[in-house]
């Protein structure tokens, strides 16, 4: 893989599921007057077994109960209906409530609430009947944005990412710029330039945006696999559209070891606007979209996904995590500045 022309390539471009092993359901925010079922949290006293923390939690960002949740695993011993819920800590509490129609080991959800106060580590108590246990969740600082683009492009701005690679060290970085020069190129739109670096290679992009699509001017060969770049135009990011839409760039066409090959980039916006945690701060208002390049070689009647991977753009930020499979990894940012 040509790692020079898949990381340029790559910098412009939980439905949350009930594991109930018994059948469950959930009554939003609904406070039962008593709890008719029966049972033990699992770890109860002392920390919860088997308990998953979900969400980021950032100083001061308001909890998303569509977000923020504890996956709670309870021993129930009696049917009826529950209602668990912790302690308030650091402006914070969970609760659930729902019915267990067959008595079990099952896995229910307590959604959020609150502000959390201050940064560090706080653990809670989660109750339910005379069964508690304890888990901890740490409350980050909330990285700060300026105005309101998803890819900034104003002169100066820059972004230091490292390589996710286990095996990378603090030497191990990407550092980007837009060098606020500009030039007339395809169809007559003005893009602007970006230059790329790392110790072992120095590139450069083109980027413009136009009402709320971001456009990239570059190869569209991602993976750097045929004889030639294939160069194009596409939009790599829509900040208007809903979580579950969908886009394709236009197709190219090239050639592998001289035979005939077509390429796009196909786009999955997964998730709009939500809080994500990256490094040791929370991202907010965030994009959430997984980029597939796909190829047809000659004859073929469907295209096959060559690459993938997923690329996060924070609100006044821009791109500030790239996750992608071993052996590539992908980067997240590390320092940025945005003018």
């Amino acid at each position: 893989m040509k790692m020079g022309r898949l990381h340029i390539g790559i910098i412009g471009s939980l439905l949350l599921l009930t594991a109930c092993t018994k059948e469950l359901s959930f009554e939003q925010g609904a406070d039962l007057p008593s709890n008719t079922s029966d049972g033990t949290l699992s770890g109860a006293g002392g920390a919860c077994a088997n308990i998953n923390v979900l969400g980021a939690y950032g100083q001061g960002l308001a909890l998303d109960t569509a977000q923020n949740k504890l996956e709670v695993e309870v021993n129930f011993t009696q049917a009826g209906s529950w209602f668990i819920y912790t302690d308030t800590v650091n402006g914070v509490y969970f609760k659930g409530s729902g019915t267990i129609t067959t008595p079990g080991v099952t896995t229910v959800f307590l959604r959020g609430f609150g502000v959390p106060a201050n940064p560090g580590p706080f653990t809670w108590n989660v109750k339910f009947k005379t069964s508690t246990c304890s888990t901890s969740i740490t409350v980050y600082q909330v990285a700060t944005p300026n105005g309101s683009d998803y890819f900034p492009m104003t002169s100066n701005s820059w972004w230091t990412y490292i390589f996710t690679d286990p095996a990378a060290t603090p030497a191990d970085t990407l550092y980007q710029l837009s060098t606020g020069k500009s030039a007339t190129l395809t169809g007559g739109a003005t893009f602007n330039l970006f230059t790329i670096e790392d110790p072992s290679f120095k590139d450069s992009s083109w980027y413009r945006k136009a009402g709320s699509d971001y456009f990239q001017l570059g190869d569209l060969d991602l993976a750097g696999a045929t004889d030639k770049p294939i160069i194009g135009e596409w939009i790599f990011l829509k900040d208007n559209v809903p979580g579950g839409s969908s886009w394709t760039s236009a197709e190219g066409s090239g050639s592998i070891s001289g035979a005939p090959v077509k390429v796009r980039i196909k786009f999955d916006l997964l998730e709009k606007d939500v809080n994500v945690l990256v490094g040791n701060r929370v991202f907010a208002n965030t994009i959430k979209v997984k980029v597939t390049q796909q190829g047809q070689l000659a004859g073929a009647t469907s295209w096959a996904d060559v690459i993938t991977y997923e690329t996060w753009f924070a609100k006044g930020i821009g791109l500030i995590n790239l996750a992608a499979a071993a052996p590539v990894y992908g980067f997240r940012v590390l320092k940025y500045t945005v003018n």
